[in-house]
Order: C-alpha cells, then sequence, then structure tokens
C-alpha cells in the first residue's frame, strides 16, 4: 500500500493537519503500543475534567499527529499517548485542565493575535499548552470560528495565519476562501502590462501546491526563485497572467515576497521555465564532472578573506563556494547553449586568444617555508613548457623556491630549481595552491619554447 503521509518533516512541523478525525480506539492501542484501551484512555482525561471525544488524530502525520481541541472553550494541545505520559506528572493534562475550568482570556477577550500565535509565533510554535491555537490546527479553528469575527477583521486574520502557515496542505476549503475574500478591502493591485493582465511567477518542488489549485503566487521572478529552491525536491518555476479583478491582495516588497493572492483558478495560460535538471537521479552526474575543478578552486575563497556566514548572514564563504559549484556544474553540464568548448584547456585557449595570456596577481605570505618540489624529468629541445615570470622586475627573472625567510628569483631558465610546469592550467594551479606559502610579488604565467632546462 502506498504511504500517504507527507513526504517531508517540514509539512507536519509548519504545516497544517490534513484530517481532523476523533482518535479510534484501534488508534489509541497503536499509538500506546498496546499499552491503553480506549476506555483507560478516557478514563485519565476525566480525571482533569477532560474528554477523549475531544482528541482529533491525523494517521497522515509522522509527528505532531494527536491533538486536544475543545473548539467551544479554545483548549488546546498536543498529546502523546503512552501511558507513562499520561499517568505521570503530566504537566499538559494540568494545563489544559486549568484553561479548561477558567476559560481562555485571549478568546474571552477577542485577543486574536494572541489566541492564534500571530503576535509570536516563534514562542507559540514551541509551546504545549498556552492558551494558544497550535500551528497545525490554525486553519481547523479559523474555518469554524470565522464567522464569529466582525467581517472587517475577517480578512486581516486570515491573512495573517495564511502567511504563518508555510503548507497549507490544501486545506483551506472553497467555502472558507469565498467568505475570506468576499470580505477582503480595496488593496492596491499591481500594475497590469500591455495586454491588461498581470504577469505573475511562481516557484515550486515536491511540498508546493501545483499551480493550477494555487492561489498564492509574486510579481517578482527572484521571490519565486526561492521557493523554487526551498520547497523540496523536483524543482519547477512557472509563470502565468492573471486579471487584476481576479487578484485579492497584494503584498509588495521583497520581505513580503511581492506575494499576491488570486481567486482559486483564476491564473491563465501556465507555463513553465526549462530549469536546469537538479533532481536526485541526475544529481551524480552533473556533480562529478565539477568536482576536480571545486576542490582546486573552493580553498581560494578562503584564502581570499571570505568568512563563514553566521546566523544572519548570506553572503560570505558558503555563498562563494556555492555560486563556484552551481557555475562548474552549468559550465560542464549546460550543453551547447552555454559550453561551446570540448574542454576546460579550449575555454582558456580562447581567454589567451582574445585578451593577451591572463596574469594572475597574487598575494603572498613571508616567512613561509615551500618544500622543495620533486626533480622534474630533462626537458628536450622543442618542447613546450610554462614557468612563472615576475611582472614586478623590468627583466625576465622567474620564480625558483623558497628559503625559510625569503623568495627568490633567477635570471636563469636553466637553473635546475625553476619552477616548470608541463601546461599553462598546471602553472596556474600552482600559483592558486602556494599562495599562502610565498613572498609577495607578481607574477604571470610565461610559455617557453625551444629551450633546454637542467635536469
Amino acid at each position: 500500500m502506498m504511504d500517504s503521509r507527507p513526504k517531508n518533516p517540514a509539512m507536519e512541523f509548519s504545516g497544517s493537519m490534513t484530517r481532523y478525525d476523533p482518535i479510534s480506539p484501534e488508534q489509541v492501542a497503536k499509538l500506546s503500543q498496546g499499552g491503553l484501551t480506549y476506555a483507560g484512555f478516557s478514563e485519565i482525561l476525566a480525571r482533569y475534567g477532560l474528554s477523549a471525544g475531544l482528541v482529533l488524530h491525523d494517521s497522515s502525520r509522522r509527528f505532531l499527529h494527536t491533538y486536544y481541541a475543545d473548539f467551544e472553550r479554545g483548549v488546546y494541545g498536543c498529546l502523546t499517548v503512552t501511558r507513562e505520559f499520561l499517568e505521570g506528572d503530566s504537566a499538559c493534562l494540568r494545563a489544559l485542565s486549568s484553561i479548561s475550568k477558567r476559560g481562555n482570556d485571549y478568546l474571552r477577550d477577542g485577543d486574536w493575535d494572541s489566541y492564534y500565535g500571530l503576535s509570536d509565533p516563534i514562542a507559540a510554535a514551541f509551546s504545549d499548552v498556552s492558551g494558544q491555537v497550535p500551528l497545525p490546527l490554525l486553519i481547523y479553528d479559523f474555518g469554524k470560528r470565522m464567522r464569529m469575527f466582525p467581517p472587517e477583521q475577517v480578512f486581516g486574520i486570515w491573512i495573517a495565519i495564511y502567511r504563518r502557515i508555510d503548507y497549507a496542505n490544501g486545506m483551506w476549503a472553497p467555502d472558507t476562501l469565498e467568505y475570506v475574500f468576499k470580505n477582503a478591502p480595496a488593496m492596491e493591485k499591481p500594475p497590469a502590462g500591455e495586454n491588461g493582465l498581470v504577469r505573475v511567477y511562481r516557484g515550486m518542488g515536491e511540498m508546493s501546491m501545483p499551480p493550477e489549485k494555487a492561489i498564492s503566487w509574486s510579481t517578482d521572478p527572484c521571490n519565486a526563485l526561492y521557493f523554487a529552491n526551498h520547497s523540496g525536491r523536483g524543482t519547477q518555476f512557472a509563470f502565468a497572467d492573471v486579471a487584476p479583478e481576479d487578484i485579492i491582495a497584494f503584498l509588495p516588497g521583497y520581505s513580503y515576497e511581492n506575494e499576491v493572492i488570486v481567486r482559486p483558478g483564476s491564473v491563465r495560460d501556465i507555463r513553465y521555465e526549462d530549469m536546469f535538471p537538479a533532481k536526485l537521479e541526475t544529481y551524480l552526474k552533473l556533480s562529478l564532472p565539477a568536482l576536480p575543478e571545486f576542490t582546486s578552486f573552493g580553498v581560494q575563497a578562503w584564502r581570499l578573506g571570505y568568512k563563514k556566514e553566521g546566523m544572519m548572514e548570506f553572503h560570505g564563504l558558503g555563498h562563494i563556494l556555492r555560486v563556484l559549484f552551481l557555475s562548474l556544474i552549468y559550465f560542464y553540464g549546460s550543453g551547447d547553449s552555454l559550453n561551446p568548448f570540448s574542454s576546460t584547456e579550449e575555454f582558456l585557449a580562447l581567454i589567451d586568444k582574445l585578451k593577451g595570456r591572463p596574469r594572475l596577481n597574487i598575494h603572498f605570505v613571508n616567512n613561509r617555508e615551500l618544500h622543495r618540489p620533486k626533480r622534474r624529468p630533462d626537458y628536450c629541445n622543442g618542447q613546450e613548457y610554462y614557468v612563472l615570470r615576475s611582472i614586478a622586475s623590468t627583466t625576465d627573472m622567474f620564480f625558483c623556491k623558497l628559503t625559510r625567510r625569503s623568495r627568490y628569483l633567477t635570471y636563469n631558465l636553466q637553473d635546475p630549481d625553476v619552477r616548470a610546469f608541463e601546461t599553462e592550467r598546471a602553472a596556474q594551479r600552482y600559483l592558486d595552491t602556494h599562495e599562502d606559502r610565498m613572498g609577495k610579488g607578481n607574477f604571470e604565467v610565461k610559455k617557453v619554447e625551444n629551450m633546454k632546462l637542467a635536469s
């Protein structure tokens, strides 16, 4: 039998329950691993003045699947259906009992921001029992209570709840949305194009609603791309058009995702961008060709001074490495449209031809010892090779070696310690790799032909 449960835990921790079924005797026995019967479960709850008939269970969830849900009194709490949890010193059951007896202050005062955990969503998310509606049951409570709100408050409460839930999992009922949208205030609409329609974008993954059913889009493709990259595997990027009269709300600004709320089924002419096939099945095929270059050049990000990002920082070492790796993946895997070269050497040769041989400005650090290289083979006349030439000197001076205190150069290519490389690429990599071991100076890679080096 196919498992219909959400594949990603994020859809449970920050998403809505998908079933609001009263817990059954079979589910009590299964959850308690045979340690409780339904009668025993009911008896324990009754000691605290609570009713087993108000316990909801969502069998499609792996975590946070069982809740006490007294809608009338506004009493909610997550339950662990085991004898140890229920018969022990259960602070959860005591708190539920206390709120049930005295009533929910937030509900009585009409403090909807606090009742739905909108004023402090982080604290609400980590509180078992606090007089606030748990995130998995926000849609459940709002759908049953919305007609009790003053009509002018309905849309404001709904959109705050809507934005708090990352994954509604298709639980916004059509009649709920119809009532909410009917009470939406007049809001500014995004500008329409020449065809009178508004272009909207949507990024999706396996955790997203399909675009045909989605009510949330964006006017900014960058915002949509963020969701394409953060909504699980199977990345897709869609764009479509919508009539201004079908737009319910527009939240401009990048921090608000330039979000557009539309009537269900109102977007027209949905199309998909041709995305790079970054899927599980193609990951190794795409990544492996890029790994040698990534390991070679990746160390330079650290040597250039980039630091690892902190919690609220985004453009440090990790960002540079991600961009580097993705760039290499595109270079090797994107085909003729982006990479017309048969090899990296061919690509570098074209750069040399168009711009002259590139110079590498390297910052070196003194007082580091460089291990003496392996003895190289005797090069025959007529063979080409590459050496490191100082561009800080008016005469030809070539890099030799390091002592403990200094770097020195030589005028003589036949010096046995002159660094010689079979390819230009190898010479450039040597500079990159040994940057922190050499003294200050600027070098370029020089091609040498028809000259014999000493062995």
